[in-house]
């Protein structure tokens, strides 16, 4: 699968990163190019990678986040409250 974070195509207007989970430190950026996104997408196919997570600084976030408690997860994601501003 292809898992990309807050792309600029319109859809998530609004929806920010937190400073809260420090996540520009992390990424690097707010938005990610769909461009970007299509040519890692291709990239992947051609090198049959299974999965891919975008940008790839959040996949060691995911793997940790999935083995929290669900009480745990429900928290960061209010503490975060990345769509607050969410329009899209």
């Amino acid at each position: 699968g292809i898992y990309p974070h807050f792309m600029n195509t319109g859809m998530f207007k609004g929806a920010k990163n937190s400073d809260r989970l420090f996540s520009n430190v992390w990424t690097g950026r707010d938005m990610l190019e769909p461009e970007f996104v299509a040519d890692e997408t291709v990239k992947a196919i051609e090198f049959e990678k299974r999965e891919v997570i975008l940008p790839w600084q959040l996949g060691h976030w995911l793997y940790f986040a999935n083995n929290l408690p669900h009480i745990a997860q429900d928290e960061a994601a209010i503490v975060s409250n990345s769509m607050k501003e969410f329009t899209g």
